[in-house]
């Protein structure tokens, strides 16, 4: 009976546990990947922020697609828009 128990203890030690920040990261990628956006659009710092930057050549609807996925995610976090100020800054 103690041998049953060792050997479960093992496999338990083997399997690796996800972080929580691994967890967002993933469900990021699912969403960026749905939406047809590069994964580097949709990045997590820390557990609870998402810094939001499509690329330039983005269409409208990739990006109003992630702006809705996201929230139905539930992930709790905080967003923000990257690159904003360089449209700013410029002009444009």
């Amino acid at each position: 009976m103690l041998m049953i128990f060792a050997l479960l203890g093992c496999k338990g030690s083997v399997q690796q546990q996800t972080s929580l920040h691994d967890q967002r990261q993933a469900v990021l990628n699912q969403i960026a990947d749905k939406c047809g956006l590069p994964r580097a659009a949709l990045e997590l710092f820390g557990d609870d922020e998402i810094h939001f930057q499509p690329p330039s050549a983005a269409s409208y609807e990739s990006v109003d697609c992630a702006l809705r996925e996201v929230p139905k995610a539930n992930l709790h976090v905080r967003m923000g828009f990257v690159g904003n100020e360089y449209f700013h800054e410029n002009g444009q």
